[in-house]
């Protein structure tokens, strides 16, 4: 009786690569699992791919093989391997993991899911990623808000707003399209050296030199002009690089149950700045010697949380008319006081 030969692929690879390359991508897996293969890792030969329906991003690693298979357990497996090489083969309708004296086989999910990229790629700014990083804390952290979900991409600027803060960043050149992508997808691309895009109709494609290539599904709607509440006129002043630390402290007792409620009182004088909160139950005062140019000293609320976050990317302050603009040389985010 003749023996029934299995058709076999396979491949030899470094463990610590391969497991490298999968955590750079994890953020393209979808844990709900509603979705077959939005929680997979999918080999594409030269390639390995994840897909969430949201982002789509393709990692150059050459595996040889050709799998679409659950990304916990291809996680799980390597993370049991300690062996330096892992080998990789494919045995009929598995993926079978082999390493040391471990040896592991992954049923594999039909097809390896992908976004097509057709179209000419185009030159980002040198500072596009840095000022999509300085305004994607600014958008709203849920998807009920509509476009304000997004950073606003508008060629030579980029917007973020939640309602109650607006960030905008110029960039150092203009490009030539309009688009709206996700603050959270936005922190995800951020963390790659992308260097060129590609918009489509549905999907914003971004590349890097190392061949790496995060797609993002592009929201449809119509941003706002914000460009007014940008004119805050007044005098500005520099904060005390060491307020952040008392910012902190005043988190402890500031009044407010929900993040974006909380307010502390900040009083600005020309030799200290006071910052006090206070709740029903007890109080907490910071006062931080500064020099600035008042002729007398002021009184104001504000939301120690934001405040926190914008001081990280400006010190730089104006206050009027129930608004703080904060300003460095392309940054400008502006913060409703309560």
């Amino acid at each position: 009786m003749p023996l029934i030969r299995r058709k076999t692929e396979e491949t030899g690879i470094k463990t610590s690569e391969l497991i490298s390359a999968l955590s750079k991508i994890r953020s393209g897996i979808s844990t709900k699992g509603l979705v077959e293969g939005f929680g997979n890792y999918s080999l594409d030969s030269d390639f390995i791919r994840t897909y969430n329906d949201h982002i789509c991003i393709s990692y150059p690693f050459k595996t040889g093989v050709v799998a679409s298979v659950n990304a916990d357990n291809l996680n799980a497996v390597l993370n049991k391997i300690d062996s330096e090489t892992v080998e990789l083969k494919i045995v009929d309708n598995s993926l079978v993991i082999k390493g040391g004296n471990t040896k592991a086989g992954l049923i594999k999910a039909d097809g390896v899911k992908h976004i097509p990229i057709n179209g000419e790629w185009k030159d980002l700014p040198d500072d596009f990623l840095h000022g999509l990083s300085l305004c994607s804390f600014s958008a709203a952290d849920t998807m009920s808000m509509g476009i304000l979900y997004c950073v606003h991409v508008n060629k030579e600027n980029l917007y973020s707003s939640d309602n109650y803060r607006i960030s905008r960043y110029k960039l150092s050149s203009a490009i030539s399209d309009t688009f709206l992508i996700p603050a959270k997808s936005a922190e995800e691309v951020a963390k790659f050296k992308v260097n060129k895009y590609l918009l489509d109709e549905s999907w914003v494609h971004f590349k890097s030199d190392l061949g790496v290539i995060f797609s993002c599904r592009i929201v449809a709607g119509v941003y706002k002009d914000v460009d007014r509440f940008f004119e805050v006129n007044g005098k500005e002043f520099t904060l005390p690089e060491n307020i952040k630390k008392y910012v902190d402290s005043s988190l402890v007792m500031a009044d407010g149950k929900r993040e974006f409620e909380k307010k502390i009182e900040m009083t600005l004088s020309k030799d200290q700045i006071i910052l006090r909160g206070e709740t029903e139950t007890g109080w907490i005062e910071s006062k931080v010697p500064c020099e600035l140019e008042l002729d007398e000293s002021f009184k104001v609320e504000i939301n120690p949380v934001f405040l926190n976050e914008v001081l990280n990317k400006s010190t730089s302050i104006i206050i009027r008319d129930g608004r703080a603009l904060f300003k460095s040389e392309n940054f400008q985010h502006v913060m409703v006081l309560p």
